[in-house]
């Protein structure tokens, strides 16, 4: 199942100049994974009978575009300026989402190893993939026992190391339904 769905929010002030632009946001929630799994023997691809993790995936994009709508001004992961101008509850609810679940297949790591590198950064410390790796292996962070989905991968209590697989953050069930309702509605 996809579902995707565009959402204008008619025009926003964007420069505090009194020249408004037209708004929009994309939401998409795609079903991911299912696919065959393979192993491969002296070069051949052989299949193991098993399927990778069922999943959903959440997206939204914001586009502000000019007044005539023939380019963008503003475009994709700008949800945070669009909220300054867009107070509408509708909006506010597609927030959220973005917020909480944009692109949720996606993870370097997982949950604990995640809030190790926010923790990291807020100290001033800036994102570098090596770097991470050293401080989460100082803190016996960077290969741990896991039980979640990867895309690909299923684990159960396994050893998974840091950026060797996008982790999946599962939507909970009742915003995931809240979210496919509100795609469905016309």
């Amino acid at each position: 199942m996809n579902l995707r769905k565009k959402v204008c929010f008619g025009k926003i002030d964007l420069y505090n100049t009194g020249k408004c632009y037209p708004a929009e946001v994309v939401i998409e929630l795609r079903e991911r994974g299912g696919e065959p799994t393979f192993t491969i023997e002296n070069g051949e691809k052989i299949p193991t009978g098993e399927t990778t993790p069922i999943y959903y995936e959440f997206s939204a994009c914001g586009t502000v575009w000019n007044t005539r709508k023939t380019d963008c001004i503003l475009g994709g992961q700008c949800l945070d300026d669009m909220s300054k101008y867009i107070k509408t509850a509708e909006f506010s609810k597609i927030y959220k989402w973005w917020k909480l679940y944009h692109l949720n297949s996606m993870n370097a790591g997982t949950p604990e190893q995640t809030k190790a590198v926010k923790e990291w950064e807020a100290q001033g410390n800036k994102y570098d993939y090596t770097a991470v790796c050293e401080m989460l292996k100082t803190k016996g962070l960077f290969e741990i026992p896991f039980t979640g989905k990867t895309i690909g991968k299923e684990y159960n209590g396994e050893l998974y190391k840091y950026g060797h697989g996008w982790v999946i953050n599962d939507i909970p069930e009742n915003d995931l339904e809240e979210i496919k309702t509100y795609l469905q509605e016309a």
